[in-house]
């Protein structure tokens, strides 16, 4: 059993079909359920040996069957697939805002905390810097300021005499 391909002349004249560069490539074939079901039954009559010719004569693989086998069975092959992408509803358009939002604010939350983790670590290299230099000042304000060499005495020492 066989199905013709329908021909440009049965499809109708060149003039209500839409001319444009692609008109000369192939369209997908539409099946009808009813040729979906005569396909399954043909299919599941048909000897192991017989399938794979069938399948090519009418240019099928057996997903093709498999799939329609499943619809039949689930009940669902009458029902038209939902064409193209669902709308979204309100409720979903602004919950992808809102996580526009929150990325955007989460990426500058980041940034900030960034640049005060740097701040601090500047504000801690100062702070140690501060205090490496008044650790040294304080060293130096026990010395005494003037300095004599090894064995000699200061002149406030020889003055108390």
């Amino acid at each position: 059993m066989t199905t013709s391909n329908p021909t440009p002349a049965d499809q109708g004249s060149p003039a209500t079909e839409p001319a444009g560069p692609r008109t000369d490539r192939p369209t997908r074939r539409k099946f009808t359920a009813e040729y979906k079901r005569r396909m399954v039954d043909e299919y599941h009559q048909l000897n192991h040996g017989d399938i794979s010719a069938f399948l090519r004569r009418e240019r099928l693989y057996h997903s093709n069957i498999r799939e329609w086998e499943a619809k039949i069975n689930a009940g669902t092959l009458d029902t038209p697939a939902p064409k193209g992408r669902p709308r979204r509803t309100r409720d979903e358009k602004r919950i992808a805002v809102l996580e526009q939002q929150v990325a955007r604010l989460e990426a500058d939350v980041k940034t900030r905390d960034d640049t005060i983790a740097d701040r601090d670590a500047a504000l801690d290299v100062l702070g140690k810097g501060f205090a490496f230099l008044e650790a040294v000042s304080s060293k130096n304000a026990s010395f005494p300021q003037t300095t004599t060499a090894p064995g000699r005495k200061t002149p406030s020492a020889t003055s108390r005499h």
